[in-house]
Formats: C-alpha cells, structure tokens, sequence
C-alpha cells in the first residue's frame, strides 16, 4: 500500500492505454483548419544537419493524463527542403512531437518535445535509435480464454503516445521502427481493456527481447450491501490500479480505473483479479475495488490477493448517498449528446484498511455516459465534500454551444460545468446545462518585472485541495481564457522552472466586457550545489527535485510544487534548481530511476532543508540515493 499512502487526498493524473486514432497527413505549405494556428520546428541530426522529408507526429489528448478520455488528436506532416515543419494545431493545447526518418544508414528517430504550443519554435533532434524488438507474453493461459488481449507500447509519462501491437500465434509483437524514443511501457490488458500487467522496456538500448509474464487469476465473490443489509443490484464495479500523485508532475505515469462489472439481482458479482497488483509491486499482494451504485456514496474497499482458493469472499456495504443528475442542452433547448465527454470528480467513502486511517479518498474523474436526451447520472458522490463536474469537447463544438471565446486565445479541452465545494444530502439535480451560460474569463500573465509569460499553466484551485485533472494552457505570450459558472473561484498559474500567482476571479463580475484578470508571477530564485555519491561516480539519469515547500503564504504552498523544475545535474555533480520564490523552507532529494524497476519506482537519497530568502542560494551538498542491486 506504499503509493496508495502517499498520495491519498489527491485526485489521480492516470493514463490508461486505448488505441489512438489518427489525422492525415498535412503538406508544410497547407493552411492551419479553422480554429487552429501554426506549430513550427525543425528536425535535425545528432549532429545538427537539418533533415529534409522527415516525417513529424503530433499528437494531443484531451485530457493528456487519461488517454481513456475522448479522442487524440493526431496531425503528422513533413518537413520541408530546409527542414522545417509546420503542423496546424488547437490553441489552448499542449502537443508533442517527434520525427522520424530513413536514409542509406536506416531509420532515424528524435526524441519526444513533450511541450509543443502554436507560434513557439521547437527544434526536433536526432537521438540513438531504439533497438527493434519482440514483445514476448508469457504466463497464465486463463487470460488468453477470452480472447484475444490487448497489447500496447506507451512512450512518455504526461500526454503518451500509444501504439497498439498485435501478438501473432506465439504471443509475440515487434516493436515498430517508428516508435519514438523516451521511457516506453508494455501494458498488457483483457479483450474488455481491463489491466493485467504493465512493464518497463528494458534500460539496456540493444536489447532484443522484452518478456512480460502475466500473472494468474485470482478469484474473488463481491458482494454488495446496503446499509440495512440488503443486496445491491446493478452495482458497477472498477479496479483501482493506481493512485498517481499529481504533486509531483511527471514522476510516475498513472493509470486510469477500469470498469469490471456490475452485480446480479442478488448483489453478488464473481471477479477474476490478476493474482499480482498490475502496476505497484509495493502493494502486490493487494487492490482496490471501487464501488458504486445508484442513490448511494461509493465505497473503495480492500481485496487481498493472497492465497489462491476459488472465490474468496468479499463485501461491500454503501451507504444512502447522493446521485447527481444533469442534461447538457444547446441555446434552443435541444439536446445534445454528441462530440462531449461529461466528467464527475468527488470523493468516495473508503473501508480499505490501513489508507491512513481516513473515511474518504479522492477519486479521479470518472466519465458518465450520455443519452440520447442529453442526459447525464453520477452515483455516489460523498455529502458533505467536493463535487465538480467538466465537459470535455473540443473548440469547434465549444464555440458551435455558444461558449464566448476570442479567436487567438484558445480554449481549454476541460470546460467547468459545476465547482461545488460539499455535495447536498438527496439528489443534486444540476437540471439544463447550456454551455452559452457559462461566462469566460480572460486572463494575462506576466512575469515578475511585468513582461507578457511564456509556457503558462493555470489550474482551478478545489476547497478540498484536490488536484484538477488538467492544466489550462495560456498561448505564448501569457494569454488565457476558461469558461467558469457563477461563483467565487481561485485561479493558481505557474511556469515550470519559473514563478506561480494566484488569484480571485468573481463570476460574472470578474468577466463582464473586456475585463482581463492580471496574473503577476512571482520571481524564481536559484538554489545550487553539488550532489555527493560518497566517492562513486553518479547513477545515470540522477535528478535532484523538491520534495516539500513551507512557505508562510498556504496559496503559494500549494503552488510552488508545480513550478519547481528538475535539476540534473552534471558529470561533477553540480546542480541548479530552480525554486518559484523566495522567503520559503524548501527540502531537497536526490533521486535516480531503478534499472528494472516498476514505473514510479526511485531510489532516493536523504532530505536536505534550505531556506531561501530573497537571494541565490549556493554551495549545498545533497547526498546521492543509495543503489539497489
């Protein structure tokens, strides 16, 4: 139960791995469609020869950490003569990128840009190519009775780029030439998209063969209660496979939940759980099953994975609750179903044991299916703690529902619907949702001297201090617009590697006319020193990363681990470490990823505290985690 430790309280960044669609190829000279602007770059040699007629893949999910939501959207053009690329692509956005191509040496690839926005220049570089290897999958044949498994390499952390392997008679895959380079999983999941196993590619670049062994089938007998201990029918159950910590961006890839069923008439429902946790080796002998049904709070609870009798017994017991209906209708009051994902995200009440000892956790945002009426039902969020709702959709249909948007800034794929800080006791009846009512809020950011911000990612602050499940993204020159309901809400913006602001925004008041909210970044500060290995030369991929911020201003708390870049440090050993501000404690890790462990797994060195004032801070000596053989 390590990571479940850690991150309770926060919602989960998770990343599941459906096959991604793809646009079609687009010429350089091709005008950006409707909507879009330019993304621009060039691709390059090792050496710094630029490549004319690479190929160049773009790629943006909606909400780029869960790849179970919505549809990719996938542009793939090709260089020019000179070597440059030019790709139209949605404002609001954060893309990724890389390119690939072949010439009398072999293929070539870069590796991933994972922060490609329209107007910045990116410059795509050659990298060692990856190896092209066999995915082997081996193990329990009880997976393989009910078809055909889903096989699929996922490179990246935030934003993955998916693609899907078919394993011939002998379940084997060959990995594709034109898979990118970057850290690259192999998930492995049932025909109904239910995770088995997830490995890392080996570190080693020349090997071949990649051997995932799945593990048996363990056999559990839910069954789901009332409070007065009746049976539940029709309770849909998910397998917890991750809870991804969003404090620290970037340093785990998550996973989304995966739906396993719903319970008979009788409550009962037999569940097949692979006999090792999929994705935490620390927790390996355990998983979360989430709960819910209709009129009741879901319930998370507790299912060991030890022993291997048939149809171990497991209850649940839920309790009256609220469910949150909704119909999302267009300006003439019709409904509308198409071309939007309606997204609840609320807290569950939990009889896991040893989850810290709490009564709720923090779910991630789960999708609810909409009729044809535009209809929308939730079940189970907790009373009494926060509950929101989003609408994903994509910027045509946005502005084709009557969203107030300015061409140029782009709008969020993440549109706020409802932003309640405790869920009512009875059933919470959101009625007609119409998109035109929503008002827009448009903000500029600026960084400390005042100067218009580049890289700006804002997010919407929770009153139970969950994360949202997605960034907004301003353009290039610190511009940003979010649609917001009626209320009082706190807007928290950053730059990785750079300051943070916060602000107030009073809907409608806040967003009448032309008003445009002022979002001043504070001035980051650099903290340095050297990384000491006790006389061993530094593991590679060594980082140093702030683990803990205590400032007196609890806004900026919150904030500050969000902007603080990564330090990596050089082959002496010296750091630099970007902090947001200063007047702050800040605590200090060195960390490096384990050759063949799990996704998320560092061995990590001791903590170091500083305080920062309003100055450089130099000369530190942090010591350097301890290898695990």
């Amino acid at each position: 139960m390590t990571t479940f430790l850690r991150c309770l309280g926060l919602s989960m960044c998770i990343a599941a791995a459906p096959a991604a669609g793809a646009a079609g190829p687009q010429s350089p000279t091709e005008p950006a469609a409707s909507g879009r602007s330019k993304a621009i770059g060039v691709v390059t040699t090792e050496h710094g020869r630029h490549v004319a007629g690479a190929q160049v893949t773009l790629w943006s999910w909606p909400v780029p950490a869960r790849t179970d939501i919505g549809t990719v959207d996938r542009v793939v053009v090709t260089t020019d003569d000179d070597g440059r690329f030019f790709a139209g692509i949605w404002d609001g956005r954060c893309y990724g990128a890389f390119a690939t191509w072949r010439d009398e040496l072999g293929t070539h690839a870069t590796a991933i840009e994972p922060a490609v926005i329209p107007g910045s220049p990116r410059t795509l570089r050659e990298v060692e190519p990856r190896v092209r290897g066999t995915v082997c999958v081996r193990g329990a044949t009880r997976w393989f009775a009910d078809g055909q498994l889903q096989v699929h390499a996922v490179v990246g952390i935030d934003n993955p780029f998916v693609v899907p392997l078919a394993l011939d008679r002998e379940r084997d895959a060959v990995l594709p030439e034109s898979l990118p380079a970057g850290p690259t999983s192999i998930d492995v999941r049932t025909k109904t998209g239910r995770l088995l196993a997830t490995a890392p590619l080996a570190d080693d670049p020349s090997a071949t063969t990649h051997t995932i062994e799945l593990p048996g089938a363990h056999v559990v007998a839910l069954r789901v209660l009332d409070a007065a201990d009746r049976p539940v029918p029709g309770a849909v159950v998910h397998q917890i496979n991750d809870f991804g910590c969003c404090a620290a961006p970037g340093c785990r890839r998550g996973f989304a939940p995966d739906v396993i069923g719903a319970t008979s008439a009788s409550g009962t429902l037999r569940i097949e759980l692979p006999a090792v946790h999929p994705v935490d080796r620390a927790a390996r002998d355990r998983l979360l099953l989430l709960v819910s049904a209709l009129d009741h709070e879901r319930c998370v609870i507790d299912v060991p994975l030890s022993g291997s009798d048939e149809g171990v017994p497991a209850t649940a017991v839920l309790r009256p609750g609220t469910t949150l209906r909704g119909k999302f209708v267009d300006a003439d009051g019709a409904a509308v179903n198409e071309g939007i994902v309606a997204l609840v995200e609320s807290f569950a009440h939990t009889e896991a044991r040893n989850l810290m000892g709490g009564t709720v956790v923090a779910m991630p945002p789960m999708p609810m299916p909409i009729a044809a009426d535009g209809s929308f039902v939730a079940p189970g969020p907790y009373q009494g703690e926060a509950v929101r709702v989003f609408a994903v959709l994509g910027p045509v249909r946005g502005r084709a529902l009557g969203l107030e948007t300015k061409p140029g800034f782009g709008l969020p794929a993440l549109v706020p619907v409802l932003l309640e800080s405790g869920a009512p006791r009875g059933d919470l009846d959101l009625g007609e949702v119409r998109l035109d009512r929503l008002h827009v809020a448009r903000f500029a950011v600026t960084d400390h001297t005042g100067a218009p911000a580049s890289g700006v990612r804002a997010r919407l602050a929770s009153p139970a201090a969950f994360c949202a499940p997605d960034d907004f993204l301003a353009d290039r020159i610190g511009r940003l617009q979010v649609p917001l309901p009626e209320g009082v809400h706190r807007i928290s913006a950053f730059v990785p590697g750079g300051g943070v602001a916060s602000a107030v925004v009073r809907v409608p008041l806040d967003t009448l006319g032309d008003r445009r909210i002022e979002l001043r970044l504070t001035e980051p500060l650099v903290v340095s020193g050297v990384v000491a290995a006790a006389g061993a030369d530094l593991a590679p991929g060594t980082e140093v990363v702030v683990c803990d911020v205590r400032a007196n201003d609890p806004d900026l708390t919150v904030l500050a681990p969000r902007a603080v870049a990564v330090g990596r440090p050089a082959p002496d050993g010296s750091f630099s470490v970007r902090v947001p501000f200063g007047d702050a404690r800040y605590t200090l890790r060195a960390r490096c990823r384990a050759g063949q462990a799990a996704p998320g797994l560092w061995p990590i060195g001791p903590e170091v505290a500083v305080q920062v004032h309003e100055s450089d801070v130099t000369g530190l000596s942090v010591p350097g985690p301890v290898q695990s053989k």
